[in-house]
């Protein structure tokens, strides 16, 4: 689930086409062998804190019912579908519309327009992670003056929060929903 492209990104290396993107950087003239090397120095590092169990991910997913509100602006989230029959929302979503100009008459989307009105039974997935362990990880290379291994755990530790992230949401689609 790592999507190495922001990682390479972090660290301000962008192959040239065709030879954009993981894995095709490493092809990249100008590029390619620091991209290289520094995937190595990840995969290391990545091993590293594994083995150490120096960095975690946890998660938090909730299936709520929901509906639009009446003005369809904002979405209301409620506890059960009691709560829904009785119009009691454990809260409320204010949801922003599109905000960029448009040069057609296409209507300006919020998330809400995806949810149903009250009367229909609709729900709201939710989610949220965060990893572990960095903040240590990182002071640890602070007070080694190691800002190559400070910055390379922030990286990975980025990765590790968004790939965790697309594994819940498939988790969410596939096995729950």
């Amino acid at each position: 689930y790592i999507d190495w492209n922001p990682f390479f990104q972090t660290w301000e290396l962008r192959g040239r086409y065709p030879n954009r993107g993981y894995p095709k950087i490493f092809n990249d003239e100008a590029v390619g062998g620091e991209a290289k090397k520094l995937f190595n120095d990840a995969q290391n590092l990545m091993k590293k804190i594994i083995e150490e169990k120096s960095m975690y991910v946890k998660g938090v997913v909730g299936i709520f019912p929901a509906n639009r509100s009446d003005d369809g602006e904002d979405v209301h989230i409620y506890q059960d579908e009691e709560s829904r029959q009785a119009n009691s929302p454990l809260a409320t979503y204010c949801m922003l519309r599109q905000q960029s100009e448009k040069e057609s008459d296409d209507p300006y989307l919020s998330q809400a327009d995806f949810i149903a009105p009250r009367g229909y039974n609709d729900h709201m997935g939710m989610f949220a992670v965060s990893c572990f362990g960095c903040d240590a990880l990182v002071q640890k290379y602070e007070a080694d003056n190691d800002d190559y291994n400070k910055i390379m755990s922030q990286a990975l530790a980025d990765r590790f929060v968004e790939a965790f992230a697309e594994y819940l949401h498939r988790e969410i689609r596939v096995d729950m929903w």
